[in-house]
């Protein structure tokens, strides 16, 4: 990962934009621009959590690594929410390894400064909290959905999910990641992927999706795809914390 040296935060990250102006010109001044490569490390299990992440147009992809091997992915995090988070629940080192599943850019902060900005500044405090409970929906989610729902549907939901996480029509989806995704060997993800072409949903490059239809993918994706979405919007309907006056 490499420093934006004259780059500086403008917008992109929704946990960011949504703060009232003075906290988020707070925020603004104690990030650090980033870029991540695609399949790049972010941080490894049992390694101390140096930073928080707050993505643009990076995806990162939260992994459950099993002793056999095998590698599942628990929950994907993009522009709507904050890698790191569990820092304020007093997490230090790294539960799960987090990798860089779609490149581009975030917003780094330091572990000192989420800690005093998470203290200071209740409207931050809250947006973390809201994106810590998705983070936590998503992922349960999607353990009755790997059980519940075919292939098709599962793969739909989630090219869409990294489809909103992005924020872009085309992006790159390796096989191996998708089959991580869907809890799956790798040679299982050609199929599901040759249907919602067929359909018109999509556009398959040898490791690029680009969004044909998204009208088709979301009548392709099953109830999972929708369910944290709504679960987002009462989040956000909850009134907002206020900043106390010094």
């Amino acid at each position: 990962m490499d420093v934006s040296a004259d780059e500086r935060y403008e917008s992109g990250n929704r946990l960011i934009d949504g703060l009232p102006a003075p906290d988020r010109a707070e925020l603004i001044s104690r990030l650090t621009m980033m870029t991540a490569e695609e399949a790049s490390g972010g941080i490894s299990r049992g390694e101390r959590i140096g930073a928080a992440y707050f993505p643009i147009d990076a995806v990162f992809s939260v992994l459950v690594e099993l002793s056999g091997g095998e590698c599942y992915e628990a929950d994907s995090v993009g522009r709507e929410g904050v890698i790191g988070g569990e820092l304020v629940l007093g997490a230090g080192v790294a539960a799960r390894s987090v990798v860089c599943q779609v490149g581009g850019r975030f917003a780094q902060m330091s572990v000192d400064d989420f800690g005093r900005c998470f203290a200071r500044v209740p409207s931050f405090a809250a947006a973390v909290h809201r994106a810590l409970l998705m983070q936590w929906y998503r992922a349960q989610q999607t353990i009755a959905c790997n059980f519940a729902h075919t292939l098709v549907q599962r793969c739909a939901r989630w090219t869409l999910l990294t489809h909103d996480a992005s924020g872009r029509l085309e992006f790159p989806l390796r096989a191996e990641y998708l089959a991580m995704m869907l809890g799956v060997q790798t040679h299982m993800v050609t199929e599901p992927m040759a249907v919602l072409q067929s359909i018109g949903a999509i556009r398959r490059g040898d490791e690029t999706v680009s969004i044909a239809s998204e009208r088709r993918l979301r009548e392709a994706a099953c109830e999972c795809y929708l369910a944290p979405v709504e679960h987002a919007k009462r989040l956000a309907s909850r009134k907002p914390l206020k900043r106390e006056a010094p």
